[in-house]
C-alpha cells in the first residue's frame, strides 16, 4: 500500500513537468504513469530498477503484483513481482520485506475474480 501511495505522490509531483532528454528513467516512468501510459511507465521503471533504483524496484514489483487490476495493459506476474521485491530487499528496503511476507501469507498467485456488476432488473 505504501508503494502505491509513493507512486501516486510521485505522479502528482511529476505531472507538471514536460519530458526532456535529461530526465532520469524513473522520472520518465512517473510522467508516463501520470498520463495513464502504464506499459511505457513500466518500461522506464524497469530501466531505473536495473540501474539500482530501489524505489523503482518496489514500483516494478507493485505493478507486476497487481497487474491489470490497477495498471491496464500490464500482465500480473507474481513470481516476477517477488523477484523485484527480493532485489529491493537486498538493498535494505523494509517495504519490500513487508510485501514479501504479505505475498507469502496471502494467495496473490491466485487471480481474484472481482464480482461482475449485475444489470438492474
Amino acid at each position: 500500500m505504501k508503494s502505491l501511495v509513493i507512486l501516486a505522490a510521485a505522479i502528482a509531483l511529476a505531472s507538471p513537468f514536460v519530458a526532456s532528454a535529461d530526465q532520469t528513467p524513473a522520472t520518465r516512468g512517473y510522467l508516463a504513469a501520470s498520463d495513464g501510459e502504464w506499459q511505457e511507465a513500466l518500461r522506464w521503471f524497469v530501466v531505473a530498477a536495473e540501474d539500482g533504483d530501489v524505489t523503482a524496484r518496489e514500483t516494478v514489483a507493485w505493478m507486476y503484483l497487481n497487474g491489470a487490476a490497477l495498471f491496464p495493459g500490464i500482465e500480473r506476474d507474481v513470481p516476477l513481482a517477488k523477484a523485484w521485491y527480493q532485489r529491493a530487499e537486498a538493498q535494505g528496503s523494509a517495504a519490500a520485506t513487508r510485501m514479501l511476507a504479505q505475498i507469502e501469507r496471502a494467495p496473490f498467485d491466485a487471480v481474484a475474480a472481482a464480482p461482475e456488476a449485475q444489470p438492474a432488473r
